[in-house]
């Protein structure tokens, strides 16, 4: 039995926060283990005291038979249910009695994804450029690597985007002849990530 006890964010549903509850909740499930997870998204709360005013901080605690994560925000308690699943995955046995508390010394951490190549100032976004831009499931392999591994922001690099995201009404000549339905599907997929 897996049991979440706890309040989630008080404005509705955060997909941050579920993910990493959901993370952690797989784990215990696989590892058969029947451990209450307590998960709290309380800046004001005593017990992260220290960690107050840090953005993404959490507090995490293995104490006797169960699991507790605060998180400062969303961010927080997914960063404090990634660091349980590790703390989990990486033992042979379940965590001794440990508080943790830990909040990102750099406030933006970001991978750059090149969406140009070697030697061209401009290479035009379509399907068969960049192939791997327009593979969703392949970015969300990309996307979950990214949280587990504490990134919050992911930079897209092109010498000269716009004219593959954005139809102009003037300055026809930096178009670059792109279909209108390319670059809508260029758009859609930039909303998407």
């Amino acid at each position: 039995m897996v049991a979440v006890f706890g309040c989630l964010p008080v404005q509705g549903r955060d997909v941050r926060v579920e993910w990493g509850v959901q993370q952690l909740q797989d784990l215990l499930r696989e590892r058969e283990l029947t451990v209450p997870v307590n998960v709290t998204l309380d800046p004001d709360n005593p017990a992260v005291a220290d960690i107050k005013g840090h953005r993404e901080g959490f507090r995490l605690s293995f104490s006797g038979n169960e699991i507790s994560v605060i998180g400062v925000d969303p961010a927080g308690v997914l960063y404090g249910c990634l660091e349980a699943k590790h703390r989990i995955e990486t033992s042979d046995v379940y965590p001794v009695a440990q508080t943790i508390s830990d909040a990102p010394v750099m406030d933006w951490r970001a991978p750059c994804i090149l969406l140009m190549k070697l030697g061209e100032y401009n290479f035009s976004m379509t399907p068969d450029e960049f192939p791997f831009f327009y593979d969703k499931a392949l970015w969300i392999e990309w996307l979950d690597f990214m949280a587990e591994h504490r990134f919050n922001a992911l930079a897209i690099w092109n010498g000269h985007p716009f004219a593959y995201f954005v139809k102009f009404s003037r300055y026809q000549e930096a178009q670059y002849d792109l279909p209108d339905e390319q670059i809508e599907q260029n758009r859609q997929m930039l909303r998407w990530l």
